[in-house]
């Protein structure tokens, strides 16, 4: 593969040298550009022609003069229109073209004969009817959504992100973001009009400032446009080795319009829950939301205005299964005793425990975007744009079918604040220069408030139901990662683009900076938390164990440093003629990083690791190329091929991690044992004060575990390789097809290795747990808990293949069909904010350091996505449809112990070390199983129901070799115009989850997480160290038949029929 890409450079740089004819055009992801050839008769070429191009809402104009072709091209152009097209020559009539649209970072071809009468003749408008994609400018896959789609689709949130879920190429993960070609969801970028609007720091997969608390990026109303480009070969773009999402904003026009919208849904107009235990009545669903928008001349063609705002509230229950709305054997916790537990809180300590079961979550969402473009004479264009968000979040506690059991005590508020000022200017310096200039700053803050003041508690609780005995813990008080947890961070970026007319070709030259300044408060346990190994010891108040995690003298706990970047980039395009274009370019990328954790001297002297140093100003070269050709005729053919390296964007949440665990900025002091229970160990927990918290064991001072994270050097951000080729075919003029490939392969990619690890030896004692295939490993130093290094590894890969169909079906109905299979392999898929749980929660069967290359939490082979709009009612103009289906593979997920076979310290004691690694080995029979009687009939019975298990029985099963179901989705909308005069007034219903309405089970989202605890320890159980655990339900049917319950867990409302009204003015 290397050697092919030199071979397309190789010829790249031929082309270059031989100086073929071109008129290429270098549109950056914020503007569109107009290109074409002005003949006369006998096609002889138009010298000197005058080219006027006006925007018709703004009367924005630009001017160019035809060179010795009689080409011309007019860059930085504002994405949309109508725009109108003037040619004006002496001795020649006048040529117009109206009511052109331009796509963003489209290159629109308009060829003219102008004629020597002087005919008087109207304006001609051009329908431009044919695909977007249909572009010399585009190389890679991509899908580019226009204003018509935008506002035609139904999306309920109306949160403009997930119109990147049109893409065939773009999956949903377990955390709610957006795989791109089965690339790590972190790793996308988010623009708005060309202009990074991401967070930076990483909290979220998503990527949108304020994730935490479901921010959305903008208002629905203020998107024009919208594109997702998988693999952009134009070295302009960088920080991302997934995806690229870019949202096209809506500018002012000459005329003030105002526009005023609401939505409304709540429970009423929602279908039942389908549970394995039988249906349960919609409730506590609720959303309102309020859209108001406006825009108009401040200077009439000279300056416009745009402002668009929304304000939305949103109520909903816990997702998962509730106490008391939901049977209990599915939460396998009995009523009664959970209410014993609270009342014992409330009269032994005067707290309050929250309830268990379904309760109103609140959300509040607050968008305003606003927008000032002002034309200056000689063509130049400034566009100011602020965005502004305000979110709270109640965060849901966990209700899934497995793990602790929380109730509204343990759940936080999250509340976030994103504000981004930016500024570009567009300059055509001359007839052979233009600049674009790009400045932007950034603010987000995000809260977090836990429910309850008192330290996190944990009460393994045993229930009776049904005659069958469950166990689960039960979690309430203030949530361990939430008790001190903020993080403030400023972005400036700014990026200039010089694009440089050659004759025919042109030359783009660009520099780019940024800054962030980064301050993350993070102390997770530092309120405590308290483990009882049962009911009646907490009656007893005898916790079993007692964490918390204590600053050392002089320390705060807020990580504080800043990052610079710095970068440069040079790319040529041209046209080499016969419908062939062009590009290759060089981009080059350097992080700097300023300031520094501590030097730890322990680390140093045992590990051989400096916790004081850090990468910096490591180089990045990005080496790209692509080619667009086009055949000539009304049916044409398009073939787009390029290759290329792509630096992606270190979420510095990761690198947050080596400043908050130098090992000795922090401390982890730890108690156990019982105090009643004879002999009593020194190192026992003392009973629960309100109001204080230990600093000594029962009569010895509190055991202590400290964690480092270490980033070597030499480290590198993320860098992979692509290679794409698109074929796309004109099936008519409104009716086109493509088919292509991407394939990816890492340069530099993350993972974390554990240097607390001995070499490691065959596991003693679980030979039944697959311990002759994996090895046991032991600390090198007990003094110490997690250090982890952050290595680079370069043999992640994926690839894909997509087919889609877009364009109009029938005379009033537009459709986009596409299909896409991708697969994806990695040694760990990195879904979580800390090291250590990147770590902990990535299943391995042997070798702790050295994870085999297997499927990726983001591989989801396949994906169907249909989408239909138009006003297929004959004499209903003003009645719109549209339909949106997608379907896609589930989730992959692993079985795994919740017990630490490998001795690796995963899962280890108390919240600050709940992690599972260490993946199931199935016997060939259960009764093998060194468990409980009770348990091998389970896995008996496991193993001939579940296909994935039976496929691994008598060996450790891969990561990722599970499945959850095939996801479907099918949302409908209806629309209606209705006209007073000037006014038009737009009724919209949305029918969300259609196939859910059509039968109750169908429709059903299913979430599940990477690794799923088939098998738990268990204490008591002599020389049989697992039990089953809770993940999969066992049930007795009336035939006294045990059957067992599907280890995901149903998402609601997501899985139920909902109706939304909205209305527009």
């Amino acid at each position: 593969m290397t050697r092919f890409v030199a071979l397309l450079w190789a010829v790249a740089a031929g082309v270059a040298l031989l100086g073929a004819p071109a008129e290429a055009a270098a549109q950056s992801r914020t503007t569109s550009a107009l290109r074409g050839i002005i003949t006369g008769p006998d096609a002889e070429a138009m010298i000197a022609a005058t080219v006027v191009i006006r925007h018709q809402e703004t009367g924005a104009e630009r001017t160019a003069l035809t060179n010795a072709r009689g080409a011309f091209l007019v860059l930085l152009l504002q994405p949309g229109g109508p725009y109108t097209l003037t040619v004006q020559a002496l001795g020649f009539a006048e040529e117009r073209r109206e009511g052109l649209m331009l796509q963003v970072g489209e290159v629109t071809t308009i060829n003219l004969e102008l004629r020597v009468e002087a005919l008087e003749l109207e304006g001609v408008q051009v329908d431009v009817q044919r695909d977007e994609i249909f572009n010399p400018a585009q190389v890679g896959p991509a899908t580019l959504l226009n204003e018509r789609v935008v506002e035609s689709m139904p999306i309920l949130s109306r949160d403009i992100t997930e119109l990147a879920l049109l893409s065939p190429l773009v999956k949903t993960t377990e955390s709610g973001g957006f795989s791109v070609a089965g690339q790590n969801d972190r790793y996308n970028s988010l623009l708005i009009d060309g202009v990074l609007n991401k967070d930076m720091f990483g909290l979220t997969s998503g990527g949108v400032p304020g994730g935490q608390a479901g921010a959305k990026l903008l208002p629905l109303d203020a998107v024009t446009q919208y594109e997702v480009l998988v693999a952009p070969f134009d070295v302009r773009l960088s920080g991302f080795t997934g995806g690229v999402m870019n949202a096209v904003t809506r500018s002012g026009t000459n005329d003030w319009r105002v526009r005023a919208a609401a939505v409304n849904r709540n429970e009423a107009l929602m279908g039942d829950l389908v549970l394995p235990t039988g249906s349960v009545e919609a409730s506590g669903v609720d959303r309102s939301l309020f859209a108001l928008s406006a825009g108009g001349p401040l200077v009439r063609d000279r300056g416009q205005v745009y402002i668009a705002a929304e304000a939305e509230s949103r109520s909903r229950p816990p997702s998962g299964f509730n106490l008391f709305r939901d049977a209990p054997s599915v939460v396998r916790i009995a009523p009664d005793q959970l209410g014993d537990l609270q009342e014992s809180l409330a009269s032994q300590f005067d707290l309050d425990a929250g309830t268990g079961g379904a309760y109103a979550l609140e959300q509040q969402l607050a968008n305003v975007f606003a927008r000032v473009d002002w034309n200056f004479p000689g063509g130049s264009r400034l566009t100011v744009r602020n965005i502004f968000s305000l979110t709270t979040n109640d965060e849901s506690p966990n209700r899934s079918a497995f793990d602790e059991y929380e109730l509204s005590s343990n759940g936080v508020e999250r509340r976030s604040m994103s504000n981004t000022t930016s500024f570009q200017l567009f300059s055509p310096i001359s007839a052979m220069v233009s600049n674009q200039l790009d400045l932007s700053v950034q603010r987000v803050t995000d809260e977090t408030t836990p429910n309850s003041t008192f330290p996190q508690m944990e009460v393994e609780v045993i229930s009776s139901i049904d005659d069958t005995p469950y166990q689960r813990s039960v979690r309430f008080g203030g949530e361990f990662f939430g008790q001190v947890n903020d993080l403030a961070q400023t972005t400036v970026r700014l990026t200039n683009a010089l694009d440089i007319q050659r004759g025919d070709d042109v030359l783009t030259l660009g520099v780019t900076g940024a800054w962030y300044d980064i301050a993350h408060t993070f102390l997770p346990g530092a309120g405590g938390d308290y483990f009882f190994a049962s009911v009646d010891d907490f009656r007893n108040n005898a916790p079993e164990r007692f964490q918390i995690t204590r600053l050392a003298d002089g320390y705060d706990a807020t990580a504080a440093f800043d990052v610079v970047e710095w970068g440069a980039f040079a790319q040529h395009q041209l046209n080499a003629g016969q419908g062939l274009s062009m590009r290759f370019g060089l981009r080059v990328d350097m992080p700097v990083v300023l300031g520094a954790p501590e030097t730890n001297f322990e680390v140093l002297d045992y590990f051989g690791y400096d916790t004081g140093k850090l990468p910096s100003g490591n180089l990045l070269i990005s080496p790209r190329w692509g080619f667009n050709w086009q055949s000539a005729g009304e049916k044409r053919w398009q073939v787009r091929m390029g290759a290329g390296m792509f630096a992606g964007q270190l979420p510095y949440v990761w690198l947050a991690n080596a400043f908050h665990n130098d090992g000795a900025r922090s401390v982890t002091q730890l108690c156990e044992g019982r105090r009643y229970v004879e002999p009593t160990s020194p190192f026992a927990v003392p009973a629960f004060v309100p109001g204080s918290l230990p600093t000594a064991c029962l009569s010895a001072p509190m055991q202590e575990v400290r964690s480092a994270v270490v980033i070597p050097e030499d480290f590198k951000y993320p860098q992979d390789m692509k290679f794409a080729i698109n074929a796309d075919r004109e099936l008519s003029d409104r009716l086109s097809v493509t088919a292509g490939v991407l394939f990816s392969k890492a340069i530099n990619q993350i993972g974390v290795r554990e240097l607390n690890l001995d070499e490691g030896s065959p596991a003693p004692g679980y030979e039944r747990l697959g311990g002759f295939e994996r090895r046991f490993y032991d600390d090198l130093d007990g003094r110490w808990g997690q250090v982890l290094e952050v290595t680079n590894d370069g043999e992640d890969w994926a690839t894909s293949f997509s087919l889609e169909m877009r364009g109009r079906v029938a005379d009033r109905l537009n459709a986009q069909v596409a299909y896409a299979y991708s697969r994806s392999w990695d040694r760990m898929s990195l879904q979580f904010a800390d090291m250590a749980s990147n770590f902990g929660f990535n299943p391995v069967e042997n070798e702790a350091d050295d994870p085999a290359l297997t499927r990726s939490n983001f591989d989801r082979p396949h994906k169907i996505v249909v989408a239909l709009f138009g006003t297929p009612f004959p004499g209903l103009d003003d009645t719109e449809l549209s339909v949106l289906y997608t379907g896609e593979s589930g989730l992959p997920f692993s079985y795994v112990y919740d017990l630490d076979v490998n001795g690796d310290g995963y899962p280890g004691q108390g919240g600050a070390f709940e992690r599972y690694n260490d993946l199931l080995h199935i016997p060939a029979n259960g009764f093998d199983l060194p468990a409980p009687i009770g348990t091998q009939i389970l896995m008996n019975r496991a193993i001939e129901s579940d296909p994935c298990l039976k496929e691994h029985v008598g060996t450790i099963m891969d990561r990722n070799s599970c499945r959850a179901p095939w996801q479907n989705n099918l949302d409908l909308r209806l629309a209606q115009t209705l006209r007073f005069g000037a006014t038009e007034v737009r009724l919209e219903g949305d029918l969300v989850n259609v196939l859910n309405l059509v039968n109750g089970s169908w429709g059903r989202r299913e979430t599940i997480p990477s690794a799923v605890p088939l098998l738990e320890e268990c204490v008591d159980c002599g020389s049989r160290p697992v039990r089953w655990g809770g993940s999969v339900i066992p049930s007795r049917g009336a035939d006294d038949e045990i059957s067992l319950a599907d280890p995901w867990s149903v998402l609601s409302p997501e899985s139920q029929w909902q109706v939304q009204f909205g209305a527009r003015v």
